[in-house]
Formats: C-alpha cells, sequence, structure tokens
C-alpha cells in the first residue's frame, strides 16, 4: 500500500515539475496565457516554483500585489529563495505594492530577506546589506552590510558591486580595486558605476587618464532610462566637451536632441555640439548636425547639406546615416525617387541590425516599393524590428498576427506584442492590452489588469482608453469613478471640471474608495 502511495506521489510530482516547465517554455515565448494556466494548476498542487512564477506574473501584469503576497508566501515556507526575496521586498515596501504598511512589516521583512540570504540567493543578499547600512529593525551595522554586499558582488549583483566599490574608493583609497568593482557594475548598465568610472578616467585615479573613454562611460549613463545621475552626466560631458573632446561633444548632441533623462531638448545646443564634433571629423557629430538641418530642428532645412554630411558619417560606416540616406531616396528628396537606392541603402543598415531599417524594409515590401508586394516578406522584415525593441515595428507586427495578416493568425501571439510596445510606454499598444484582458483575447480575462493598462495609456490622453474609464465608471467599477475624479480636478489630461470631478469622487465614496471619501466636499447634485 505504502509503495502504491510513493508511486502515485512520484507520478504526481513528476506532472507538477512539467507543468511548470511548460509554464516556462510559454514565459520564454511571451504566452502568457499558456503560462498562465499551467502555472496555475500546478501552484494549486502545491509546487513552490509554480507558485513564485505564478506571483511575478500577477505582479507584472495584474499590478496585484496582495494576490502576488499570498502566493509569494505559500512558495517562501517551502524555501524557495527568490520568493522569500520578493516577499521581504512587498513587507519592506507595502506602498509600492498597493498594500497598507503594517506595525510588524519590518520584522517580517528581515524574517524574509535574511532567509533568501543565507540560501545564497543575490538580491537578498544586496537587500540584508542594505538593511544593516540603514539600520532598518536592526542595529546599525556597516561591517555586516559590507560582508553581504561582498557576496552579493562576487554573485554579479551590479547594486551590491557599485556598493563595493565605494568602500574600496572612499574607505581604502583602493582605486584599482575601486576601478575594477565600478566597471563589473557599469558593463550591466548600472548609471551610478558608469558616472564613477568616467569620473576616474577624467582624474586618472585607479586607470590611466583618458578622456575619450570618460566621454564613453558619461554617454552610457545618459542612455540609462531613468537614471538619477543626468544632471552629473550632462555637467561632466560639459567640461570634456570644453576641452574639445569630440566624443563628449557628439554625446551632448545627442543627450539635447532628444532630451535624454531630465536634460530638456534644445535642438539650438545640440547643433551647436553636434557642429563642433563635426569639425573634428566626428561621424556621429556628422550624422547629429545631418538630423537638424534635414528636419529643420533649430530653424531652416538645408536638404543638400544633410546630405552631404549623411554621406561623409557613411563613409565613416556610420549606421544610422545609411538609414537617412535611404529615406532620403525612398521620399525623393531633392531628386527623383529611387526605390533600389533606397533598398540598397537600408539594407546595409538591417545588415547591421537596425532596427529602423527592419521596419522601413517591412514597408517597402508590404507596398511593393522596389520589390514585389507580399505581407509575408513584410511581416518578416517587421517582425525582425520588432525583435530589435522598435515600438512602432511591436505594435504593427502584434496588430499583423492579431489579423492574419502575412503571418498566421494568433491572439496570443498579438497580445505578447502589444504587451512589449506597452511596456515601452506606447499608448495605443497600452490600450490594446487593456481591451485584450478585459475580453480575455489572448489571455485570461482580468479586470485588475484591464484598469491598469488601460489607467496607464489614459494619463498620456489616448481617447478610446479614456472612453473605457467613462464607460466602466457608468457602470459601477470605482477605480475608474476615482480616477475620472482626479482627472476632471487636475485638468491635465480632462479640462477642468469640478462638478464632474466632484460626481465621480461620490459616486466612487459610496463604494467604500477610502481616497475618495477624502476628495469629496458635497453631495452632487
Amino acid at each position: 500500500m505504502n509503495k502504491c502511495i510513493l508511486i502515485l506521489f512520484f507520478l504526481a510530482s513528476s506532472c507538477f515539475a512539467g507543468g511548470v516547465e511548460k509554464g516556462m517554455q510559454a514565459l520564454d515565448a511571451k504566452d502568457y496565457a499558456a503560462a498562465y494556466q499551467e502555472f496555475t494548476e500546478a501552484a494549486a498542487q502545491g509546487n513552490a516554483e509554480a507558485q513564485y512564477q505564478m506571483a511575478m506574473l500577477v505582479l507584472e501584469l495584474e499590478n496585484d500585489g496582495p494576490a502576488a503576497k499570498e502566493l509569494l508566501l505559500k512558495a517562501a515556507e517551502q524555501n524557495h529563495a527568490k520568493a522569500q526575496t520578493q516577499l521581504g521586498l512587498i513587507y519592506r515596501f507595502p506602498s509600492d505594492y498597493g498594500l497598507d504598511s503594517k506595525p510588524d512589516d519590518e520584522k517580517y521583512a528581515l524574517k524574509w530577506i535574511r532567509k533568501a540570504a543565507e540560501q545564497a540567493e543575490p538580491q537578498a543578499q544586496y537587500r540584508l546589506g542594505t538593511i544593516y547600512s540603514w539600520g532598518d529593525g536592526v542595529a546599525e551595522n556597516e561591517n555586516k552590510a559590507m560582508k553581504w554586499y561582498r557576496k552579493a558582488a562576487e554573485q554579479g549583483n551590479a547594486d551590491a558591486q557599485y556598493r563595493v566599490a565605494e568602500d574600496y574608493y572612499v574607505t581604502d583609497k583602493n582605486y584599482k580595486q575601486a576601478a575594477k568593482w565600478y566597471r563589473r557594475a557599469a558593463e550591466q548598465d548600472h548609471a551610478s558605476s558608469q558616472v564613477e568610472l568616467g569620473e576616474m578616467y577624467t582624474a586618472g585615479k585607479g586607470v590611466a587618464k583618458s578622456y575619450s573613454e570618460a566621454a564613453y562611460w558619461y554617454n552610457k549613463a545618459s542612455l540609462v532610462k531613468d537614471s538619477y545621475e543626468d544632471y552629473v552626466v550632462r555637467e561632466n560631458l560639459a567640461d570634456l566637451a570644453s576641452q574639445g573632446n569630440v566624443d563628449a561633444q557628439a554625446a551632448l548632441g545627442w543627450m539635447y536632441l532628444k532630451g535624454r533623462g531630465t536634460v530638456d531638448p534644445s535642438y539650438r545646443l545640440a547643433k551647436s555640439y553636434f557642429n563642433k564634433a563635426a569639425e573634428q571629423g566626428s561621424a556621429e557629430g556628422q550624422m547629429g548636425l545631418g538630423i537638424i538641418y534635414q528636419y529643420g530642428l533649430a530653424g531652416t532645412k538645408k536638404h543638400d547639406e544633410a546630405k552631404k554630411l549623411f554621406y561623409k558619417a557613411a563613409e565613416q560606416k556610420n549606421i544610422k546615416s545609411y538609414v537617412e540616406i535611404g529615406k532620403i531616396f525612398l521620399a525623393g528628396q531633392g531628386e527623383a525617387k529611387n526605390d533600389k537606392q533606397a533598398l540598397y541603402w537600408l539594407g546595409k543598415a538591417a545588415e547591421h541590425g537596425n532596427a529602423e531599417a527592419m521596419y522601413i524594409l517591412g514597408n517597402m515590401h508590404g507596398k511593393g516599393r522596389g520589390v514585389p508586394k507580399s505581407d509575408k516578406a513584410a511581416a518578416e522584415w517587421i517582425l525582425k524590428a520588432a525583435e530589435k525593441g522598435s515600438i512602432e515595428a511591436q505594435y504593427r507586427i502584434a496588430a499583423m498576427y492579431f489579423n492574419g495578416q502575412g503571418v498566421a493568425k494568433s491572439e496570443k501571439q498579438a497580445f505578447k506584442w502589444f504587451y512589449k510596445a506597452a511596456e515601452q510606454g506606447a499608448a495605443s499598444a497600452q490600450t490594446a492590452v487593456g481591451w485584450m484582458y478585459d475580453r480575455g483575447t489572448g489571455i485570461p480575462i482580468s479586470s485588475k489588469a484591464a484598469f491598469y493598462w488601460f489607467k496607464k495609456a489614459a494619463v498620456q490622453g489616448n481617447r478610446d482608453a479614456l472612453n473605457w474609464l467613462h464607460q466602466t465608471a457608468e457602470k459601477g467599477n470605482m477605480q475608474s469613478q476615482y480616477l475620472l475624479g482626479n482627472m476632471y480636478s487636475n485638468g491635465q489630461i480632462l479640462s477642468i471640471n469640478e462638478k464632474e470631478s466632484q460626481k465621480w469622487f461620490y459616486k466612487a465614496a459610496e463604494q467604500g474608495h477610502s481616497r475618495a471619501k477624502e476628495r469629496v466636499r458635497h453631495t452632487p447634485e
């Protein structure tokens, strides 16, 4: 009898493990519907990995902190280190996950993060280091903090590597070791480490002095999204640029052209820095100045001058210049349209992995420009561009999968690519993701996830998302009601309308929305 029970237990465990494996394969393929199904079934039977993966899906896709916390607790109690780490973070920063803070949160955060750290989970080791650094729920102890930072750093945690580098730099004055650890973190796009490494190259501390290397790392830091280092990067690059460093001049040109980070766009300053770099023969400077002239960003358009600059940059194998030359031939700017030449230059750029070139080539195949018209070939090029991170391409290939244009119709694939574009902030894609969650198209129905994505699109002014908010608010969705109350109150998206604002706050308050109750000043007529 016992032998039969053991056999049945083994078969059941194998079945659930198989479900997790299938779930991971679906997750890798961004097939969230299949991942949900596999993880849900295995999680319900107590599989810790499935519970953890399901929790992370719930956090990422639905922004549902309470549901994720419940799943993480089940996995953490089975000694799942990553689940313990994430659970500890939820206890430590409850408001980030839509939860109210409680008196015992610090105690539980320490408990679960310590358990994971003792299992050598690097993120937990780093977080335990920060707990000792700040004295959160424990006595402040920098020695213990550094012990855990070093353990995490050795396993590749970039934040911990930065802390170790700081310790070598400030405490030990060992600049070579500091540079070593800053570099390890910098290579993982850790902006603060990139700035510090740039400053070490500028001063020649721990490394050979090199303004070009310094400019390289400052520019890398400027590309990190939502970095706190934008102001420092700009000032440090400006110092190098004033000394004639061509790399810094070009990097500043791009910062001002695109308004990276906290740097506001300034076409006048971009033109000035690009011009200085171009005069020294910089391909990036020539390319940037060409963009300024081509699109008239700092005054009058100068197409001929732009074209000359693009060709100069192309002679130095600047890939972006290939794209601009191809676009000139495609549009027939200053000369007859030449689709064959456009295909040549765009093809050269695509060979080097340029996403914009791939996307344009997809459009050319879809329209039959210079090649036989082919939806299939169009989809192939657009998919390549999407895989390279092009938001336009991701949205377009999603629509092609949804409609079965050039590819086999697949709502799951459509959701995958809409989601990728939505993650990058495309309001139209966020609306599409919300719509698919609302209807259960390509993904299981989730009203919380639908609201989350429609809200993201609505605050960008997307009309379809705003219409959805109004429709669901009219049907009694208190989250939509509260959001509309805010929008009519602050006037950032919708015109200020105190009557409408109070109307929606009152409706949400009637359903028990605590924040809405605080905003109600009178009963609407």
